[in-house]
């Protein structure tokens, strides 16, 4: 084989390989970048369902439509509305989550971060 013909054949192994391994390379790294965002299971919820039921669900409901006492009284969103929730990015519900508004509270104080990324994915679920 020539020099330029082994050089060319290298190239296109190596560039296969990084073609091939690229989706898994960058899979990776999005489940890194999203903690418990990157979940999908129900089992992989049963962490953030607990949180929620424990700090939203008074509110929110257990289904996350907002149809409790408390819920009508502070105007709880319906966390099951998927134009609702299109709307509204991750950063958004993290920052509502973390700071609170309007008759919501802040639970920055009351929940770690992960807490808080696991209940967005978990919010997430709800969407019908």
């Amino acid at each position: 084989m020539t020099s330029k013909l082994k050089v060319f054949v290298l190239t296109m192994v190596a560039a296969f390989f990084a073609v091939v391994s690229m989706p898994a390379a960058q899979s990776a790294v999005q489940k890194k970048a999203h903690g418990a965002l990157a979940t999908s299971s129900p089992q992989d919820f049963a962490p953030a369902k607990a949180v929620y039921e424990q700090n939203c669900a008074r509110c929110h409901g257990a289904d996350g439509r907002g149809q409790t006492k408390l819920g009508e009284l502070y105007n709880a969103p319906d966390l099951t509305n998927a134009k609702r929730l299109k709307r509204q990015g991750n950063k958004s519900l993290t920052a509502l989550i973390t700071r609170g508004r309007g008759g919501m509270p802040a639970f920055s104080k009351k929940l770690s971060r992960d807490e808080i990324n696991a209940l967005v994915g978990y919010v997430r679920s709800l969407k019908k």
